[in-house]
Order: C-alpha cells, then structure tokens, then sequence
C-alpha cells in the first residue's frame, strides 16, 4: 500500500513537472518572482543559510550566519554514500552576502561539507530583486540553476530547461 502511495506521489510530481515546462528564451534582465504555490520551489522548504564570507582557503568555505554563527566547511567530502563537491558562485570577498546550503557532515573532516553557495552581492547585480530558494534562483516563476555566476554575467537553467543568460559569459 505504501508503495502505490509512493509511486502514485512520483507520477504525479513528473506529471507536473512536464506540464509547467514550456517556455523558451528570455532577452532582458527579468525580476525574480516569489515561488508560485504550485510550483517545485514552494513544496520543498528553503535549507539556505545567508550570511557573510569570510577568508577561505581553496577547499575550504567559511561565513558568519543572520543568526551570528560562524560556519567553517568543507567544498568535498563523502556523505553518506554520496561524494559531495561544493560549488560557488560568483566568488567570495570578505563581508560579501553570501547564501549557501550544505549536504550534512562530512564523513573524513566531520565538518559541514558546501553543497552551493552563491554570493548575492554579483547575483543581484544580473537578476534584479534576486530570489533565492536553496541556491536556486527564482526567476519568471522558473526554479533556476544556476551554470555560472561572475562580474561579467549570469547563466542558469530552468526546471523546464530554459537557458537564462544575462551579461557577456561565454
């Protein structure tokens, strides 16, 4: 019974899936929008934790919490079964606002192992009025991946597969 349940839940979120994706192209620099209350974005709860960055090292990622914590990760490590390689977007600077999410402690350094963190500050210089849901960009109602992120661009891919590139990336 409770496999039907699961398999049922799965179809229909695939089903959703292919029915939001339809769009193509994008030629200015959109606002990004709240989550819609059926989209992927607003069914899954926002895990990012937002901050500043502090110095780092090359495998390593460190910022001070909203809150007041000070968090000192790794970019990889083993979770679990899963080999966790963290990547940043759009580089860190002392002080930059920074948001970020991580995979759970890693299984070699026991720290906090970097899924993804985005630096704010060169987003919103790209996507106007940014919005973030775990590190995912929120733009036109499109949940955004984001492919790359620096001072001369942004480039991302929706859920739909729609490409977003903003500035002079290549």
């Amino acid at each position: 019974m409770i496999r039907k349940a699961y398999i049922l839940s799965t179809f229909l979120l695939t089903s959703s899936l292919i029915f939001l994706s339809a769009c193509s192209g994008c030629s200015s620099k959109p606002d990004a929008a709240e989550p819609a209350a059926d989209s992927i974005a607003a069914a899954v709860a926002d895990t990012a934790v937002y901050g500043k960055a502090l110095q780092r090292g090359m495998h390593t990622f460190a910022m001070v919490s909203e809150a007041g914590d000070t968090i000192d990760a790794v970019r990889e490590d083993s979770v679990g079964n899963e080999m966790v390689y963290g990547d940043i977007f759009g580089g860190t600077t002392e002080g930059a606002r920074m948001a970020a999410t991580f995979a759970g402690q890693g299984k070699f350094s026991e720290m906090p192992v970097l899924r993804k963190a985005v630096n704010l500050d060169v987003l919103e210089k790209w996507v106007k009025d940014a919005k973030l849901w775990n590190c995912d960009v929120l733009i036109e109602g499109d949940t955004v991946s984001i492919v790359d992120l620096a001072d001369e661009g942004f480039k991302g891919v929706g859920r739909n597969g729609k490409e977003y590139n903003f500035g002079k990336l290549e």
